[in-house]
């Protein structure tokens, strides 16, 4: 009897080995639902009275974020999904997390702002900066960026994942000096003429393609007498000769600055123009493109080289 017992006391403990075995095995399956997040790091609110030439993404903007599974494992939420700029630069999903499968690797595609539109992360979609851009919103909507990045090996306890943007646009940027006797700018409106207003942009690889779209005016930010900088995102494209690139107009009077040579805006870079207003009239007046003053944990804008510009003064 003795035997018996020990032989079934052994078939028991060989049993409970087994569904033990069992049990260790399900618990090293690679789960499914591992939550990603993102932050944008030094994010700083823009205004239009503080530095907007700071290249970071203001709180409160959006971004929409692509996930794509190297391995054809499944990524939930993993087109296109929104998401809030908040503080510190937290990036929180507007309607359900983004959740990949551990152990996989995971390709990120991100830009802002985001598209409700743009499903697909292989087609490219057109991308049309705004026209007024004297509203601060709408200067920060038609701000492109643009980051892409890689998650390896994702894990049950996998840290933030940090995006760094490039601007995908190119800006221009007007500095104007009033001279002692000077027509008054205040309120005077500067516009930034005759550039195409259309790109096509790829969410896969950030790619552009080339500006479309009949040649309008943008409206920049700021209006002179309270802020003598002004600023105009614009899409990439080239200028051709004797066009009338800016326009300042007051009460009674239009200032046209007519660029000598051509000028290729270039994606990234920024453009900055010095012109002082004389008592009398703008004439002879050298646009030199300058560095803009930033600081950025968005990647810089890029520095270009100065064009030559004639102003030429005519009444309304």
């Amino acid at each position: 009897m003795k035997t018996k017992n020990f032989l079934i006391a052994s078939g028991a403990v060989l049993a409970l080995g087994a569904l033990t075995a069992c049990s260790n095995d399900k618990s090293q399956e690679p789960s499914n639902d591992q939550i990603l997040h993102f932050y944008v790091a030094g994010v700083e609110t823009r205004t239009a009275t503080g530095d907007i030439n700071k290249t970071n993404i203001e709180e409160g903007n959006t971004v929409g974020i692509f996930g794509i599974s190297s391995d054809e494992s499944e990524v939930q939420n993993g087109s296109n999904n929104k998401y809030n700029v908040g503080t510190g630069g937290a990036l929180t999903a507007d309607d359900g997390e983004m959740k990949a499968t551990e152990r996989s690797n995971i390709d990120i595609f991100a830009y802002a702002p985001h598209q409700e539109s743009w499903s697909d992360h292989q087609t490219s979609y057109n991308f049309t900066v705004n026209t007024n851009q004297s509203d601060i919103k709408e200067y920060i909507a038609s701000d492109l960026l643009y980051a892409e990045t890689t998650i390896s090996n994702i894990s049950s306890s996998q840290a933030a994942v940090g995006l760094t943007f490039t601007h995908k646009m190119a800006r221009v940027i007007l500095k104007i000096t009033r001279a002692k006797g000077a027509d008054d700018l205040t309120n005077a409106i500067v516009t930034v003429n005759n550039t195409k207003p259309t790109i096509s942009f790829s969410p896969k690889n950030g790619i552009l393609g080339e500006a479309t779209g009949t040649r309008n005016n943008i409206t920049a930010l700021s209006k002179l007498g309270t802020n003598e900088t002004v600023y105009a995102v614009v899409v990439p494209q080239t200028i051709d000769s004797e066009t009338t690139l800016f326009t300042i107009q007051t009460s009674d009077r239009k200032f046209s600055l007519v660029l000598e040579d051509e000028v290729t805006f270039v994606s990234g870079s920024s453009y900055t123009y010095n012109v002082t207003v004389n008592p009398t009239e703008l004439k002879d007046i050298t646009i030199t493109l300058t560095s803009p003053s930033t600081t950025t944990q968005v990647t810089d804008w890029n520095v270009e080289e100065g064009e030559e510009a004639e102003a030429i003064e005519s009444q309304l």
